[in-house]
């Protein structure tokens, strides 16, 4: 079905946004056939060899596919909007405040509300039972400027960007030899994230001189990949848990008050589908949130 002109992604007519769309398409593919990098390497290595040599990609942020919102009663983005209906339930979670803050991440004022007195961000452990008002909350980067107490809700919601594009290319080409430099689209993507955010250059310059090039052993060069990745896609909900359940980073902890005694490899089907879909064997639930995708191959 050809977009209409009244797209809130690329709200323009389809003729004139037709690059966008292949732009996106293939980009979409390429995050695609990341998820194969345990399953099928070799598989993975020739598909984007041979996308990556004729097909079109995001070439900036204006590429990014996003859905916009506007300051106006119900057309306010859902993360604003849930936050103002049940303030408390989004908060800061410590892996990314704890990753930010041993770099000096100059992406925290618009990530993460701050306290008063250091620390200014703090992050709650994820699985953990806890109260609320003691962690930052979700700030002007996923909900819109602040004016006094209240966000105008027009930030947009991002699910796929020019960031994230290239740090899978970054991660192709450490990882599988896939054609392009991994340090280029490295440091590309931590650009690409800082503007995003509205880093000042002179800030961005600073962080880039500091954590922008890859070093050490090919394990510790995914890691610095995939945790740049991981706070670039703060706000985008699902790519993060594939990207960990694929590369094992950023490295997780299960507190030990954890009602769930590992980290969940999926999600349970929808009761609709259990009970319509012919294709669940023999109409079953899954027997629990530690049954793996099958892509998902990682010891």
């Amino acid at each position: 079905q050809v977009p209409g002109s009244n797209s809130t992604i690329y709200p323009t007519s389809f003729a004139s946004a037709r690059t966008n769309w292949v732009k996106f398409a293939n980009t979409l593919k390429l995050r695609i056939l990341l998820h194969y990098s345990q399953k099928d390497p070799a598989f993975l290595t020739s598909q984007m060899n041979a996308l990556v040599s004729s097909g079109q990609f995001f070439a900036s942020n204006a590429d990014n596919f996003q859905m916009s919102f506007i300051n106006a009663a119900g057309s306010r983005n859902p993360f604003d909007q849930f936050e103002t209906g049940r303030p408390g339930y989004l908060v800061a979670g410590d892996r990314i405040v704890g990753i930010m803050g041993s770099k000096n991440d100059p992406r925290r004022p618009f990530y993460f509300s701050a306290f008063p007195a250091a620390p200014l961000y703090r992050g709650a452990v994820v699985g953990a039972p806890s109260n609320a008002t003691l962690f930052s909350k979700l700030h002007t980067y996923l909900r819109g400027s602040l004016t006094g107490t209240v966000y105008t809700g027009d930030a947009p919601v991002r699910m796929l960007t020019f960031a994230e594009y290239n740090f899978i290319r970054a991660e192709a080409s450490s990882r599988f030899g896939v054609a392009g430099s991994a340090q280029a689209f490295f440091s590309a993507g931590i650009t690409a994230s800082l503007e995003a955010a509205g880093v000042a250059p002179a800030d961005q310059a600073t962080y880039l001189a500091a954590n922008g090039t890859l070093t050490g052993t090919p394990v510790q060069q995914l890691q610095q990949i995939m945790e740049e990745k991981y706070v670039a896609n703060y706000g985008i909900l699902m790519e993060p848990w594939s990207d960990w359940r694929r590369t094992g980073f950023p490295t997780l902890t299960l507190p030990s008050n954890a009602v769930i005694t590992f980290i969940p490899r999926s999600l349970y089907y929808p009761q609709s589908e259990v009970d319509t879909n012919p294709n669940i064997a023999g109409g079953k639930q899954k027997v629990d949130l530690n049954v793996r995708v099958f892509w998902d191959t990682r010891p």
